[in-house]
């Protein structure tokens, strides 16, 4: 038995509401860059109209405080955002930025990694790392056509440990172990990542073309458009091998949704590839 949704909500008024508790997280505009989670929130929604709402949350995605160590608090992953839903006649403009940090000194396998290497080199016990991020989704209805779309910038900053994994890299890799999910979410990168889904409505199909892209680069790292967005489930698990989802690729499609009373059929043609043209051993990423 597990509990993933315990939460209060109180209404003040109307057009404004707190909710807090055990929430879901990870999950906005589209399903582009989305990974579900369930964390702890204290979250505000203010209204000006039905049509114009402000969202501000604060989120706490792990506890690493106990009563051995409370110091350890210091080390919770905790994010902040701001996020409001607008609309402007067929028209929903979904824009969000976010702030998070998260130390590194108890995060399972790289607490015992990073204690080890000072020796090495590396200028510091323990490292802060800070994740900057703003997305907007922009989604339009004009009746017979409409189209779906998210864009996504996120910078991470590893408190200088990049600079001393590169100085030591044998160290690093040794320690850490190359590829590794946990090495490539320590570094430093700078990634986005863009969602566009054109579509066309003639009962009682619905018809359009997707374009999903994910940056890769070898300096500035690799873009993880998130475990619930699938271009094609099939292609998605197929390619990914034991990843959750592609990383870094650039995908097109063509499809066709028929919908003929209880019966629905789907029809589609993607083609993708992946953006990196380099050869890194610490990178998930699928040639």
């Amino acid at each position: 038995l597990n509990v993933e949704r315990a939460y209060l909500n109180y209404k003040f008024h109307p057009a404004l509401q707190l909710n807090t508790g055990l929430m879901g997280g990870g999950q906005w505009a589209s399903t582009f860059g989305d990974t579900e989670i369930n964390v702890t929130r204290v979250q505000f929604i203010g209204a000006l109209s039905a049509d114009m709402v402000f969202i501000a949350t604060y989120e706490k995605q792990d506890e690493k405080g106990t009563i051995a160590n409370v110091s350890s608090d210091k080390d919770d992953t905790t994010v902040y955002y701001l996020a409001s839903r607008m609309k402007f006649g067929p028209l929903t403009v979904l824009p969000l930025v976010a702030y998070g940090t998260k130390g590194w000194g108890y995060q399972g396998g790289l607490e015992t990694a990073f204690a080890g290497l000072n020796a090495a080199g590396f200028s510091k016990k323990k490292y802060d790392q800070t994740v900057m991020s703003g997305t907007l989704g922009l989604n339009g209805d004009f009746g017979m056509i409409g189209f779906e779309s998210e864009f996504q910038y996120k910078v991470i900053d590893s408190d200088g440990l990049d600079d001393d994994a590169t100085k030591n890299s044998a160290a690093f890799t040794g320690a850490v172990g190359a590829g590794t999910t946990a090495a490539l979410q320590a570094l430093d990168s700078t990634t986005y990542g863009a969602y566009v889904n054109l579509f066309a409505k003639v009962d009682p199909a619905k018809v359009g073309f997707v374009f999903a892209y994910a940056s890769a680069d070898e300096k500035d790292g690799v873009y993880n458009w998130g475990e619930d967005f699938d271009v094609c489930v099939v292609m998605d698990d197929y390619i990914a091998q034991g990843s959750a989802n592609l990383m870094g690729w650039s995908v097109y499609k063509l499809y066709a949704d028929v919908t003929m009373g209880a019966i629905g059929v789907n029809a589609a043609v993607a083609y993708g590839a992946t953006n990196k043209d380099y050869v890194a051993t610490a990178d998930l990423c699928n040639d």
